[in-house]
């Protein structure tokens, strides 16, 4: 009987560590994708003649879905679970991020939907690690996840 709990708490914990790997792994993409724009950005402009303001509105227009997609993603994250919400916020930035190279083709305007719809599907990305990591970790190693997060931004 002690081997079965025991055998039961190691496959606990390699579920947590899993999970805990995939969370990092789609923060580390998050940031990625929002600071290899602001690299590219610099020879597009160059080879487009856009003007600094109209770097600031490529730029600024990824925060544009980002924010309206904080709340919705926390509330659709309680009701509908974390996987399910996660799983659609990756497929949308992934498609978004997929298309950005032709919609730098595609013009201004084509840029600055495609820097919204990566906005959107990446403001999901907080609420939905926060409702995840709820399930999986006590509220002391919640805490000190968060801690770490907020120090290592």
């Amino acid at each position: 009987m002690y081997l079965i709990a025991i055998e039961g708490e190691k496959n606990r914990m390699l579920q947590r560590y899993k999970v805990i790997s995939l969370t990092v792994a789609a923060v580390f993409i998050c940031y990625i994708d929002r600071v290899v724009i602001s690299l590219a950005i610099i020879p597009m402009s160059e080879g487009t003649g856009w003007s600094e303001t109209q770097r600031g509105f490529i730029l600024s227009s990824f925060y544009l879905g980002y924010i309206l997609t904080q709340i919705i993603g926390g509330l659709l994250s309680d009701r509908m679970g974390a996987k399910i919400v996660l799983g659609v916020g990756l497929i949308v930035w992934s498609i978004f991020t997929f298309i950005t190279p032709w919609a730098f083709y595609g013009g201004f305007a084509a840029l600055i939907i495609a820097r919204i719809g990566m906005g959107l599907g990446e403001g999901i990305t907080f609420p939905g690690i926060v409702f995840m990591l709820d399930g999986f970790l006590s509220v002391k190693e919640q805490d000190l996840l968060l801690l770490q997060t907020v120090l290592y931004q």
